[in-house]
């Protein structure tokens, strides 16, 4: 942490302040810090390709992006970027806080922000460039390749592979209300943080912000609606419609599927419960399966 600390200091963000970097966000990667000064806590991202997205997407909305993500400073080699994390250190995210929380309007706060960030339409999208024809074959392709990859893991009969990409093609058919707009793409408690001195509400790390369909951020919430409160109220209260979706349960299949090969890949079984991973996945399929 001091070499961190004492490289920063020749960025202009940094100069005559006193500041303290912890929490490692990345499950042993480098890259990804919090970082407090004057009572106020930051975003640090200090890896070229994790910037990489963020230049991008600041590059296609300009203010639009660098308001909705708490934009604070990008350093002129591209090495360094800032942005708020939460307001300040009173501030928590719902994994610690979420069960002591009393009822307020979180559950509002949080579907305003995602309706900000679904407002963003994108009304033409190239698929071409990775070889899809449209935004339903871009769903069609991508969920199906899950799919045959949780087959390939022998996590799945033959049978109920076919099955899948059978009732997969007829979702696909009937859904005609596909929406291209800028999607969050990673909406979980653990990036939900509560400010308690104004209760204002934050939606943070935005690694994944890209175009897509808004119920990709819709299914993720509904995952994830037993983890937390605010979560379970968003559902309820804006999102049940959604619930028996059959789309929304090939979003959810997709997530969970990603999310398991995540930790075979890192090799983070001690830090993720795969058999966990693995029931969620069964969870999903029966779900699909036995969807009239």
């Amino acid at each position: 942490m001091f070499e961190i600390k004492e490289s920063l200091k020749k960025y202009s963000f940094f100069e005559g302040k006193e500041f303290e970097i912890f929490n490692i966000q990345d499950y042993g990667r480098n890259s990804k810090f919090k970082l407090k000064m004057k009572g106020k806590y930051y975003t640090l991202i200090l890896s070229e390709e994790r910037i990489k997205p963020y230049i991008n997407k600041i590059a296609i909305l300009g203010d639009n992006f660098k308001k909705i993500i708490g934009f604070q400073y990008l350093s002129k080699d591209n090495k360094v970027l800032i942005l708020d994390y939460f307001g300040n250190g009173i501030g928590m995210d719902l994994v610690k806080i979420d069960s002591t929380l009393e009822n307020n309007d979180y559950e509002l706060q949080l579907k305003n922000i995602l309706d900000n960030i679904h407002s963003i339409k994108q009304e033409y999208v190239d698929f071409s460039t990775n070889g899809y024809k449209d935004w339903k074959d871009y769903y069609f392709s991508e969920i199906s390749d899950k799919i045959i990859n949780i087959y390939k893991q022998n996590l799945i009969t033959n049978d109920v592979k076919k099955t899948l990409l059978e009732k997969l093609e007829e979702s696909s058919t009937k859904y005609i209300d596909f929406q291209t707009t800028f999607i969050h793409a990673d909406v979980t408690p653990l990036n939900v943080c509560i400010n308690k001195e104004d209760n204002s509400l934050y939606l943070i790390d935005y690694d994944d912000f890209k175009i897509g369909d808004p119920l990709m951020d819709i299914s993720r919430i509904i995952n994830c609606k037993n983890m937390s409160k605010v979560f379970h109220l968003l559902v309820d209260k804006y999102y049940s419609q959604y619930e028996n979706d059959i789309n929304h349960l090939f979003y959810t299949l997709r997530v969970n599927i990603n999310w398991y090969n995540h930790i075979i890949e890192k090799k983070q079984e001690d830090i993720y419960n795969l058999d966990k991973a693995r029931e969620d996945i069964f969870y999903v399929i029966k779900n699909i399966l036995n969807h009239v």
